[in-house]
Parts: structure tokens; sequence; C-alpha cells
């Protein structure tokens, strides 16, 4: 089940909206589906490191030590090194035993010990071996190894993750120009990877790590989550896709008539832009009496707020201001004619 994703393919450096750091008249309030979409990948997110690590971790511990010349391999720990390693983490067991340090600690201390500085150089080995041995093939491997590259980005990297569901100009353009971002089918192709590597029938056996255990539970919850967040994703995209298109309908209608000297962009409608330095310039989004008047046309002429917003770059709050004074002005005139 594939995430949602938007498209962002047009870099407008802000010029759709120059008044506001939003590329969308709404500003920075999120709608129900965009809250949905980021309860959905951050569901999405938690499995896929789980994943991730727990085959890193298969493949280190049992794919790994098959290969015949493993133990050749260079290491990048002494003798010394290793008996030290050994004796640290005994010292933080029994420290831990006897309640003189916290169990935080002791597990800290414990990845401190064992970390390995070839587990990268022994991973690709692993992959190459399970290939040898028919596990999975050449291009499988190459895709598995990508996929567990794109975990850095999801720990390391989040905000290229959720960069496509800002409303910011600067994130809306920084998806447009970094096309490596978020991955609908990566956690489908990892979850199927995953499954038949550690399922097949060329390992006779293999050694279980504790964590599927340890995050079974969670792994229900999340799964579940996925599911029932798709479900209602799928309706409110289908819902703002017609209102798109509404609005988009409207707004070439609306550019059909408004258009030359009544262009609601026409810079006459705005005071004019401060500048700030040198070179850079603070757009208003102020508008002149020229300006308010082809706001109200806007309005006379039965188009919706949303869409006078669009049309003239504003926000729809302040847009909905000038409806209020529209509405009252329109009030007045119909009680000086009752008058």
């Amino acid at each position: 089940m594939p995430g949602v994703q938007r498209a962002c393919n047009e870099v407008t450096y802000g010029g759709n909206f120059p008044g506001s750091q939003y590329h969308d008249p709404r500003g920075g309030r999120p709608s129900a589906l965009e809250m949905n979409i980021l309860r959905y990948r951050a569901c999405e997110a938690t499995l896929y490191l789980f994943y991730t690590e727990d085959l890193k971790r298969f493949m280190l511990e049992n794919i790994y030590p098959m290969i015949p010349d493993a133990d050749h391999m260079q290491a990048s720990k002494t003798a010394e090194e290793k008996r030290l390693a050994d004796v640290i983490w005994s010292l933080a067991f029994e420290a831990r035993q006897a309640n003189k340090i916290s169990a935080e600690d002791a597990e800290a201390i414990r990845q401190i010990a064992s970390r390995d500085p070839d587990e990268g150089k022994k991973l690709r080995r692993a992959f190459s071996y399970a290939v040898h041995l028919g596990i999975s093939t050449q291009q499988e491997s190459e895709d598995v190894q990508n996929l567990i590259k794109y975990r850095n980005d999801l720990a390391h990297r989040l905000h290229k993750i959720t960069a496509d569901i800002s409303r910011h100009s600067l994130a809306v353009d920084y998806a447009a120009i970094v096309k490596s971002g978020y991955q609908a089918d990566a956690l489908d192709k990892l979850r199927s990877l995953r499954a038949k590597i550690v399922r097949s029938t060329k390992i006779c056996s293999y050694q279980v790590n504790m964590s599927i255990y340890v995050f079974e539970f969670a792994e229900r919850f999340y799964e579940a989550e996925l599911k029932r967040l798709d479900s209602v994703i799928r309706k409110q995209a289908k819902v703002e896709s017609e209102r798109r298109e509404k609005i988009y309908a409207e707004l070439e209608q609306a550019r059909s008539v408004f258009r030359g000297e009544l262009d609601p962009r026409h810079p006459r409608n705005f005071k004019r832009p401060t500048q700030v330095g040198r070179e850079e310039f603070r757009y208003s989004n102020k508008l002149t009496p020229r300006g308010v008047e082809i706001c109200f046309q806007l309005f006379e002429a039965g188009f919706r707020t949303i869409v006078v917003a669009y049309l003239m770059g504003l926000t729809m709050r302040s847009v909905e201001r000038r409806f209020l004074c529209w509405q009252a002005s329109v009030s007045i005139q119909r009680n000086d004619i009752k008058e």
C-alpha cells in the first residue's frame, strides 16, 4: 500500500505568493489530509527503521559467518582491543547487576564496546554471498542495499521525507529540486525482500534476534494503523482532488475576464515592496485603493474567497477580511437605497 505523494515539479522561488512565506493561501494551518499523511509517514518510518536494522542483523549474524573466508577478512580491531571491549562489557554487566549504573548507561556502554567499524564491508560481503547461495538475485541484492541507504534519510534527513507535504515556499522549491525525497513504495519493497531472504530454504538454521519478539506488539499496531490511515487518506485525497479541480476551473474563468488592466496581480494593485538590503525586496500584500476595488469586483462576480486568494496572491485570512468589508459596504449601499 504505497503512500500518497504530492507532485512538486515547479520551482517558483516564492513567486506564486510573493507577499507570503507559504505556497498556499491557507498558510501554515495543515488540513486533515495533510495531518493524516504525516501520521502515515511517521508510522511508516518507524517500521522501516526496524525492518532495515533487523535485516542487517540477520545478514551479519547468519549469512556473513557462512562465508568460507570470512575469518580472513582484515580486522579493524586488534586482539587486545577485542579483549578490552569484552572486559568493558563484563564490567558494565556486573555494575548493572549490582545496581551501580542505570540500564540506559549499561546499554550505551554495550553499544560502544560492540561497535564494529567494518560493519558496512561485512554487510556488502554478506549480500554478495547471499547471491552466490541463490537466496536472492543480484538485482534483488542491489535493491535491498539501496533500500537500506534510504533508511539513512529517514534517520538523519527526515526533512527530505516531509518536504512535499510542507506549504512553505522554500520547502516546495526544495522538493522540486531535490527529487530523492520520499519513496512511497519503499516499505512494501523492503517488506517483501526481507521476507524472501529471512524465509529462504537455502539456510538450514539461523539465529533469531530477540528484538523481533520485543517489537512484535508495536509492529502489529503500526501495520494496522497504516491500513486504517491508507483508507482515510485515499478518500480525503479524492475529495481534495475534486476541490482543486473546481478551483482551477474558476481560476480559468476569472482569468478570461479579469486580464490586462483588470489583472488581479497587476503591480498597481499592491503597495510598493520594501527594500530590506541592497538587492533584497520584501513584497507587500497590502492593497492600494485600486487593488481593493479589483478585489471587490471579484466578489461581485461571485468568485469564492479561496479563488480570489489564488488570483491576487493573498492569504485566506487577508481575503476573508476583505470579503467582510465588501459585505459591509454592500449592506450600507442597500440601506442607502431603501432610505
